[in-house]
C-alpha cells in the first residue's frame, strides 16, 4: 500500500546513505599508498579528470554556430544523467553487481570522484562528434543518436578492458547479467554503453528540436537509463540471448543496426550546412593519449 511505498522512497532517498557512515571508508586516501598498491588506478583517476578539464574548456570555446549543439548543456546534462544512472544501478537488486575500488578522492565508499568525470567522457565527446555529423547540413536526430551509441561504444572499450584486467572494479561473477563475457569484459557493460549514450543523445537533440528550455532538457536526458533499459531488451530478445543476459550476440545486433541507421542517413543527399573547423591539436591529441 501507501505505507509501502513511502518506506521503499525513504530507504531509496535517505537510509541508504545513512548506511555509509558504518562502512570502512574515508573521501580522501593516501595518494603515497595508492602509488604503492593500486598506480594503474592513479593514472585513469586524474586522466579522467583532466579529460573532464579539458571537456569544460571545449564546451565554453568551441564553435558551435546558433548554439545547435548546446556544448554546454550536452557537459552539464552527461554528469547529471551519468550520475543518475549510476546511482540507480546501485539501487536496483537485478544491476548491482558491481564494487569500485577505493581511489584517491571518494563521493560515496561506492562512487570515487572520478566516476562522475568518466561518465563526462564517454558521453560528451562522442555525442559531440556525433552532433557535428548529423547537426548541420545532414541532419537525423535518429542518426545522431546511433553514431553517438556507437563511438561511445568504442571509448568506453578501452576502459572496460583496461579496468576489468587491473581491477579498478570488480563485478559479481554469478550474477547473469555479467556473465556473458567477450577477453573478460560482460558483453551487457558493453550493450549498455551504446544503448544508454544513443538515449541521452536521442532525448537530449529531442529536447532541442522541441525548444526546450535548459533545465526541462536534462529533466528528459534523466530519462536516458528507462529508455536504455527499454532499448537493451529490443536488441537481447532478437539477439537470442537468454533475457536478462545480453551477450556479444546482443552487442553484435546493436553495432549492425546502429550502423545500419548511420551509413543509410550518410548515403543520403543533404544540403550544405555551415562547416565547423577542425577541432584543435589540443583535442585530438588528448583523445590520442587516451586511446594510446
Amino acid at each position: 500500500g501507501g505505507s509501502g511505498i513511502i518506506a521503499t522512497m525513504s530507504w531509496l532517498f535517505m537510509e541508504h546513505f545513512q548506511d555509509y557512515g558504518e562502512w570502512p571508508w574515508v573521501r580522501v586516501n593516501s595518494l603515497e599508498r595508492q602509488l604503492k598498491e593500486h598506480p594503474s588506478f592513479i593514472c585513469i583517476e586524474f586522466a579522467a579528470i583532466a579529460l573532464v578539464v579539458l571537456s569544460l574548456c571545449h564546451a565554453c570555446m568551441a564553435a558551435d554556430p546558433g548554439g545547435h549543439r548546446r556544448l554546454k548543456l550536452l557537459w552539464l546534462g552527461s554528469f547529471v544523467a551519468g550520475f543518475l544512472n549510476d546511482y540507480i544501478f546501485m539501487l536496483l537488486p537485478v544491476v548491482d553487481n558491481f564494487w569500485q575500488a577505493q581511489a584517491v578522492l571518494m563521493l560515496t565508499p561506492r562512487m570515487p570522484l572520478y566516476i562522475p568525470c568518466v561518465y563526462n567522457v564517454f558521453m560528451y565527446w562522442p555525442c559531440m562528434a556525433a552532433a557535428r555529423v548529423f547537426r548541420h547540413g545532414n541532419r537525423c536526430r535518429l542518426a545522431e543518436a546511433c553514431l553517438a551509441g556507437l563511438l561511445a561504444g568504442i571509448f568506453y572499450a578501452p576502459y572496460d578492458l583496461c579496468g576489468a584486467r587491473f581491477l579498478w572494479w570488480t563485478w559479481h561473477d554469478s550474477d547473469a547479467g555479467v556473465r556473458l563475457r567477450w577477453l573478460g569484459v560482460p558483453a551487457g557493460s558493453t550493450a549498455w554503453t551504446i544503448t544508454f549514450v544513443a538515449s541521452f543523445s536521442f532525448l537530449l537533440r529531442k529536447a532541442a528540436d522541441q525548444g526546450c528550455g535548459s533545465v526541462r532538457s536534462l529533466g528528459l536526458a534523466c530519462l536516458s537509463t528507462p529508455l536504455m533499459m527499454a532499448l537493451l531488451n529490443v536488441f537481447n530478445i532478437p539477439a537470442l540471448d537468454p533475457i536478462g543476459m545480453p551477450g556479444p550476440k546482443t552487442v553484435a545486433l546493436s553495432v549492425v543496426v546502429f550502423g545500419a541507421l548511420v551509413l543509410h542517413r550518410l548515403a543520403r543527399p543533404c544540403a550544405e550546412g555551415e562547416a565547423l573547423p577542425s577541432e584543435s591539436r589540443v583535442v585530438r591529441g588528448a583523445l590520442l593519449c587516451y586511446f594510446a
